[in-house]
């Protein structure tokens, strides 16, 4: 059941994130509609739901509704469900440094997906909040040691990584490099490694065939964060 209701309140949350990429104006008056503002009703703001019983358009104008609002709410709904299984499955203390580190993970994910760009402040408040989350478990099993190294490592690998996302910058953005931080610190070697195979494998499963159908062009860039979220995920259910 806990599960279930986590799931809920992730939909909830990534629909909350989408409205703020959205809308500049966000805290200003009810949800509506973005082409002709009409004001959304209560059960018309059910995360994924209401999209589906809409069928993706808008009641009253009957315009397709943006497919980021229900990828939005399902990238948000996922990672909460995940966390959820880590609490039951590694405890409450692994379980909170996941949940940091997917919710992060999932607000990048969704600015990436809608934007193909990510601001740096989500970026760098993803790797700082999960590596003090992963040092206070460090701390909590009294490994003093472990959580002092992370600190200097990841400090190394930021530099690291800022030096990588120059050389390479015509073939991953820097918020990736940040992203792969963040999946370091909470899967280690071995996470890290999995994590990024499984989103690799699944980026090439998606677009592979886009390209060689002439549908999408091979420079064209495409938002990797939310395939890196999904192996993160992968990993840890495994």
């Amino acid at each position: 059941m806990i599960h279930v209701l986590l799931f809920i309140l992730g939909c909830c949350v990534g629909s909350f994130a989408n409205v703020v990429f959205t809308r500049k104006d966000w805290y200003k008056g009810r949800s509506r509609c973005d082409i002709c503002g009409y004001t959304l009703r209560w059960y018309e703001l059910v995360p994924v739901i209401s999209f589906l019983l809409l069928g993706g358009k808008c009641r009253k104008c009957k315009t397709k509704i943006d497919t980021s609002h229900l990828i939005s709410e399902l990238m948000m709904g996922a990672a909460f469900l995940v966390s959820s299984f880590c609490f039951t499955r590694y405890g409450i203390g692994y379980g909170v440094v996941a949940m940091t580190a997917l919710f992060c993970m999932a607000v990048a994910a969704i600015e990436d997906y809608k934007e193909q760009m990510v601001y740096s402040f989500i970026l760098n408040g993803g790797i700082i909040a999960t590596t003090l989350t992963k040092c206070g478990y460090y701390i909590y099993l009294c490994e003093y040691s472990s959580a002092l190294t992370l600190i200097v490592f990841v400090f190394m690998l930021k530099l690291i990584m800022r030096f990588g996302s120059i050389i390479l910058k015509d073939k991953l953005g820097s918020g990736d490099w940040d992203i792969f931080l963040v999946i370091f610190v909470l899967g280690e070697a071995q996470g890290f490694i999995l994590s990024i195979t499984f989103a690799s494998l699944l980026g090439c499963i998606i677009y592979l065939p886009q390209i060689i159908l002439k549908k999408r062009d091979r420079k064209d860039p495409f938002p990797f964060i939310p395939f890196l979220l999904m192996g993160t995920m992968g990993y840890l259910l495994i």
